[in-house]
């Protein structure tokens, strides 16, 4: 299968305007300018010159169990640490409503969404006690993690069990997204459970620095989220600065680590974020929601951080919606460059879920999973700033 664009956007290479494509099967075999397509080719080729083509967008954090729920709450007009905790609360009395049918109508709604937008990848949280099929077999590449949850230990030890013997019996089934249990977050699991997921070293992904409230149970063992917490009966035993000082104190291997959100960071964690080269997944829709401090996207681009973009859930969002995170994070961060938050979107989306070689570049070997906007700007990355939604997405060369 040959394509011919208006312009072939590598990522880690030149841009190719006009140029072409060539898949086999699920790889790239070939592309480069349209001047080097021999006439022969150029006759057999599907013309898309029309299009922009990138390689496939990456959505490296979502919950789309979630997506039925919608917004649990008013979005917050000023940050509160209460309001997180207050959420949480809401968020599960919600869930706890809803059948199984409604949630597995909402996964499929939000796959279905995603896929027009130009997604090829996902990272997935999701619980252990729903039906994962409709994600693992959603056609999308990438990682799932159903989390594990629970400040008593009978409580973790037991999902975490119950994800593992369901994992090996999806394993059994092709699928392209893989499975990978991991704590929700570090304050919400009990240390002894934390320490066997850790000890599995698997690629993990674990909500971290998200709120104000988890800052204060770390740096002052205070705040909302512990008063959530003792309300389980529980005392605090995550005794650290943070819950990435909490994680390197304790020797877990933090090395296949990726943050999610990472919007209240101490010195201590971009330090060992630098040290250990981990990736941190931005969610600009649902840190507008909350109300957060400022994210300082530019300043962690200029310092070499590896950001990629996500959506989270509906229940944190105004809408399930890729394209616009990249137009809220144009908006909210104008310093931060095009190029910049196209690259987020693909390869540093690729390197978040350790796919990095198969996904986010454009390169002969690698996945033929691509998306294609019309190319309305003589600038190939303002392309996709200007969809509603994307004209072409193939997954491993086969068209969606």
């Amino acid at each position: 299968m040959l394509y011919i664009a208006h312009d072939i956007v590598t990522i880690t290479g030149p841009i190719f305007s006009p140029g072409f494509i060539e898949i086999e099967k699920e790889r790239i075999v070939n592309l480069g300018s349209l001047n080097d397509l021999s006439a022969e080719k150029k006759r057999k080729a599907i013309d898309v010159s029309h299009l922009s083509i990138f390689p496939g967008f990456i959505n490296a954090h979502s919950h789309l169990e979630l997506t039925a729920l919608g917004p649990v709450i008013p979005q917050c007009e000023t940050n509160h640490p209460s309001f997180f905790t207050d959420w949480i609360r809401k968020l599960l009395l919600k869930k706890n409503s809803l059948s199984l049918e409604k949630i597995h109508q909402g996964i499929k709604k939000g796959i279905e969404n995603l896929k027009k937008q130009g997604v090829v990848a996902i990272g997935d949280h999701i619980s252990f006690n729903i039906d994962w099929a409709p994600v693992l077999h959603s056609g999308f590449k990438g990682k799932l993690f159903p989390e594990i949850i629970g400040v008593i230990p009978e409580i973790a030890k037991d999902i975490l069990d119950r994800s593992l013997k369901k994992k090996k019996e999806h394993e059994k089934n092709s699928s392209k997204i893989s499975i990978h249990p991991s704590p929700h977050s570090v304050h919400a699991v009990h240390p002894d459970v934390l320490d066997k997921i850790f000890r599995q070293n698997p690629p993990l992904s674990c909500h971290i620095a998200e709120s104000e409230s988890e800052f204060l149970y770390f740096s002052e063992s205070g705040g909302s989220l512990v008063d959530l917490i003792n309300e389980k009966n529980q005392p605090i035993k995550h005794h650290a600065l943070s819950a990435l000082d909490y994680l390197s104190k304790n020797k877990l291997d933090i090395s296949r680590l990726t943050l999610v959100h990472g919007n209240y960071l101490t010195k201590t964690d971009h330090d060992l974020i630098k040290k250990n080269k981990l990736s941190l997944i931005h969610c600009p829709g649902s840190h507008r929601f909350f109300g957060h401090r400022p994210f300082p996207l530019f300043e962690y681009l200029q310092e070499g951080k590896i950001i990629a973009l996500g959506t989270d859930s509906l229940a944190s969002n105004t809408e399930l919606n890729f394209l616009g995170e990249l137009k809220l994070a144009q908006k909210t961060h104008p310093r931060v460059s095009l190029v910049s938050l196209i690259t987020m979107a693909t390869l540093h989306g690729a390197y978040a879920l350790h796919l990095e070689n198969q996904l986010g570049s454009l390169e002969i070997n690698k996945s033929a999973s691509l998306v294609g906007y019309r190319a309305l700007s003589k600038d190939p990355f303002e392309n996709p700033f200007l969809a509603l939604q994307a004209d072409l997405v193939l997954i491993d060369g086969q068209k969606i």
